[in-house]
């Protein structure tokens, strides 16, 4: 019974009703796409590509029992260095040129503090890479455990190639990085770090952006929000008005009250008409 009182009263607010439907079908629009000719969807695709690098030493920490070398833990801080090392420098110029894509380009998010958790860290972003889209950037993200010597890479580009390329890239210079600095250092054979990684990186295409049900849920939202609000201006007004026509005929009849006028005249036998 309820319900063919709304839909009649909504019937009779046929335009205002309109007006609440055009508007959430243009939010519900503008949240799935962008406005112009022609108009862009919101959701985007980008390129993924991980694989996890293994800090470790010659005579491996992770085998080895009661080993004379660094513990996991002081590998593990190693690891975090190296990925902090990957932001800028010579090793973040290797990295691109083994990957085909510029330095300029490239933009590192280093490995989170352990220092400071909670905290996510700022992404180094090179001045030409600044003001393009996330669909159009080339990201190397970089992230460590606690307390295993694991460097966990996710490397993002327009395409899969490029991120596989950038996730492969990031192992090779990192492994001729270190050698190179041992080398040029003369750090014996038995003291250096060596890089192992595991398994060939993992390449997907994911899906970014506003879900196009979300827009749609929004624009259903709007239209029974609006509707109710509709519905309930209408018994506002109206209870409104029904309370005022009462309170004018309460005043209109207040002079016709009993007890307010003279009392009636007396008979010839005494009683009161």
């Amino acid at each position: 019974m309820e319900l063919i009182k709304i839909l009649r009263e909504l019937s009779r607010r046929r335009r205002l009703v309109g007006l609440v439907l055009g508007i959430s079908l243009l939010v519900g629009f503008l949240l799935a796409f962008k406005p112009g000719l022609p108009p862009q969807s919101r959701q985007y695709q980008v390129s993924l590509a991980a694989a996890d690098i293994l800090i470790d030493t010659r005579d491996s920490q992770l085998v080895a029992v009661g080993g004379k070398g660094p513990d996991l833990t002081t590998l593990a801080g190693r690891a975090n260095l190296i990925g902090n090392l990957m932001t800028g420098g010579p090793l973040k110029n290797a990295i691109a040129k083994e990957a085909g894509v510029s330095p300029g380009l490239l933009v590192v998010v280093p490995p989170a503090n352990v220092n400071t958790p909670g905290v996510t860290p700022a992404p180094v972003t090179p001045p030409a890479s600044r003001g393009l889209a996330d669909v159009d950037s080339t990201i190397l993200n970089l992230s460590v455990d606690e307390t295993l010597p694991i460097l966990h890479v996710t490397a993002q580009a327009p395409d899969v190639a490029t991120a596989s390329r950038l996730s492969s890239a990031t192992i090779a210079a990192l492994r001729q990085y270190l050698g190179s600095v041992a080398a040029s250092q003369h750090i014996p054979a038995a003291h250096q770090l060596v890089v192992r990684k595991f398994g060939a990186p993992v390449a997907q295409v994911a899906t970014r952006g506003l879900p196009r049900r979300f827009a749609l849920i929004a624009t259903i939202i709007l239209v029974l929000v609006g509707c109710g609000a509709i519905v309930g201006a209408s018994w506002f007004a109206r209870s409104w008005k029904q309370i005022e026509e009462a309170e004018a005929r309460g005043h209109a009849d207040g002079g016709e009250q009993p007890g307010t006028g003279a009392p009636p005249p007396l008979t010839a036998s005494g009683n009161r008409a």
